[in-house]
C-alpha cells in the first residue's frame, strides 16, 4: 500500500483569488498605518455619500455636530423671551424681535434650509406658563413663502375675549 498522498497544485483561479485577497487586505492595512487619527483627514473628506447607512451612531458624533436643519425634513426649535430675545445657549441663528405687546417676528434665515422657505413647514408657537399671573395664554402663527414668521401671543381675559400680551414662548418649525 502506498501511504503517499498525491498533492495537487493550486489552480490558476485559486492563485488569482489569493492574490486579490492579499492586495485587498494590504490596502486596508496600509490605510490603517497612514491614517491613524482623525486629524489626518481634511475637513469634509468623508461625506454622507461615502458612509454606509447606520455606520455612525449618535455616540460617535460631537455635541451640536448635527442640528435639526441637517435632516431631510428639518426641525428647528427655540425659546423666545418676552422681550423678544433668544436665551443664552439658544439658537443664535434665529433672529427675533418684539414688534409690540404680544407681537413677535421670528426670522429663520440664519438656518441653511437648502433653499427652502417656510411655505411647506408647519410652524407652532406655544406660550410658556406664566406662573405669577396664572392666566391662560395662546399663540397664533402667521407665515408665508419666506423665512419669517409673525407670532401673536394672547392672554385670555377673565371677562371673556383675549388681548395681546408679552409672554415667553417656544417656536417649532417642522419642514
Amino acid at each position: 500500500m502506498d501511504n503517499h498522498r498525491s498533492r495537487r497544485r493550486p489552480t490558476p483561479a485559486i492563485i488569482v483569488a489569493f492574490l486579490a485577497l492579499f492586495v485587498a487586505l494590504t490596502g486596508t492595512a496600509a490605510a490603517a498605518v497612514i491614517i491613524d487619527s482623525p486629524d489626518d483627514l481634511g475637513d469634509r473628506v468623508v461625506t454622507q455619500r461615502a458612509m454606509a447607512a447606520g455606520s455612525v451612531s449618535g455616540s460617535q458624533l460631537t455635541d451640536r455636530a448635527v442640528h435639526g436643519v441637517h435632516m431631510v425634513h428639518p426641525v428647528i426649535r427655540a425659546r423666545v423671551l418676552k422681550n423678544g430675545d433668544v436665551p443664552l445657549l439658544g439658537f443664535e441663528e434665529l433672529d427675533t424681535r418684539r414688534l409690540g405687546p404680544g407681537l413677535y417676528q421670528v426670522d429663520f434665515s440664519g438656518f441653511d434650509l437648502d433653499g427652502r422657505t417656510l411655505k411647506n413647514c408647519a410652524i407652532t408657537a406655544n406660550p410658556r406658563i406664566n406662573v405669577p399671573t396664572n392666566t391662560p395664554t395662546f399663540a397664533m402663527v402667521s407665515s408665508g413663502d419666506s423665512l419669517t414668521a409673525t407670532i401673536a401671543v394672547y392672554q385670555v381675559l377673565p371677562t371673556g375675549g383675549a388681548k395681546l400680551a408679552d409672554n415667553e414662548f417656544d417656536v417649532v418649525a417642522s419642514c
